[in-house]
């Protein structure tokens, strides 16, 4: 895994994320639908990138749940 893929993909979803809040306040169904595939799609290549280079033995802690 790249980290320059990594942070590209971070810029990318911020700038789908801003423009879908822009979009949305605005009432552009077309582009907040158009930004919102852009968030989908940079969103996985991010969180591959968050978990190739976090350091070793990282883990999330098992906390209680709230189901029942």
């Amino acid at each position: 895994m790249n980290k320059k893929i990594g942070v590209s993909s971070a810029v990318v979803n911020f700038i789908a994320v801003f423009c879908f809040a822009l979009s949305m306040l605005f009432g552009y169904n077309y582009a907040s639908y158009f930004s919102s595939m852009f968030i989908a799609f940079s969103f996985v290549p991010m969180m591959c990138a968050f978990a190739h280079f976090a350091p070793k033995g990282t883990e999330l802690k098992k906390g209680k749940s709230n189901r029942s």
